[in-house]
């Protein structure tokens, strides 16, 4: 009851608040309050352990206007896709003028602890964590521990680097060029024994990134030397491979029709025929979804909603680059 817009003079659909042609009850200065606090809660609650789906970096996201962005979840076919979005855009909508951010979770997540990966394995990090250690046996243990946290970064999307990453990012701010974080690896060894020995500071890492924007979602792409890694994205990855076994049971021995594998994967016939051809895709734009070197406006939004992919592999180029 205390999220519904009704009372501020608008009317929900969806996921959506339009201006309605009843008169508000509540004035929209304490309607504004109490949606901050229910955000708050929201936040905490995202964030929490033990959370379904936690997005770790709640409460910890400021847009370039200084608007602290919230997590937000849809569901499609059944697949829940996690957001961080501008508060504006909580209640409106891009087409509708509303401004703001809207970041898919997971890519920045992957792209935080791709990031922080890279500065976790300098030798000046390792060495100051054992800086003040004399005990050889006590550095091998501390060093053990390090490589350990270094392979949960280096497992992005799992829960337990979803968990790391909640520990040690303080804050994130976005400009139009870049992300600055703030980053206290020593919180990385809460609870670890000896946890004084460990002499890590507080560290700014500041990135330049460049953003594409995908309807109402941003995409977050790293520049220089921070962009060197792949840029896998799963959604891409998934789209070919459905595409593939939707082949196989189309023409193999125990042939189904386009309407049985429809209704077996909960979507329609159209987007079945869409995901056929992609079985035909150019073996180059292949190698480069599976390597992570496709271009920032191949998405599998694009690719699924493909009417007829060229039968010749170089018009398939020139059209998907």
């Amino acid at each position: 009851m205390l999220s519904n817009p009704i009372y501020v003079g608008r009317i929900r659909h969806r996921d959506k608040s339009y201006v309605g042609q009843h008169e508000a009850i509540i004035d929209q200065i304490i309607w504004d309050r109490v949606q901050a606090m229910l955000a708050d809660n929201r936040n905490s609650q995202a964030s929490r352990s033990n959370a379904r789906d936690p997005s770790p970096l709640a409460g910890k996201l400021y847009d370039p206007d200084g608007n602290r962005m919230r997590p937000v979840h849809t569901t499609k076919a059944g697949q829940r896709y996690r957001y961080y979005v501008s508060p504006e855009l909580i209640e409106g909508t891009v087409e509708t003028g509303s401004k703001g951010w809207r970041i898919a979770a997971e890519e920045l997540e992957g792209v935080m602890a791709k990031t922080i990966l890279k500065h976790f394995l300098k030798a000046d990090t390792r060495q100051s964590m054992v800086s003040k250690i004399n005990d050889q046996h006590k550095i091998d243990q501390r060093l053990k521990a390090f490589d350990e946290l270094a392979e949960t970064l280096q497992s992005a999307g799992s829960r337990d680097c979803k968990m790391l990453l909640k520990k040690v990012v303080q804050r994130i701010d976005f400009t139009e060029e870049n992300l600055t974080a703030q980053i206290d690896f020593w919180r990385a060894f809460d609870g670890a024994e000896n946890r004084s020995y460990i002499e890590i500071p507080t560290l700014e890492i500041k990135i330049p990134i460049k953003l594409t924007r995908r309807g109402g979602e941003l995409k977050l792409i790293l520049k220089g030397a921070a962009g060197d890694a792949a840029n896998l994205d799963p959604n891409l990855i998934k789209t070919l491979l459905d595409a593939r076994r939707r082949l196989r049971s189309y023409t193999g021995d125990a042939a189904t029709t386009i309407s049985q594998i429809a209704r077996s994967d909960h979507t329609d016939t159209a987007d079945v025929s869409r995901s056929l051809q992609l079985a035909f895709l150019e073996p180059g734009l292949i190698g480069a979804i599976l390597d992570g070197r496709q271009t920032p406006e191949l998405t599998a939004t694009r690719l699924k909603r493909l009417e007829k992919l060229p039968l010749l592999w170089e018009d398939q180029r020139a059209l998907l680059g």
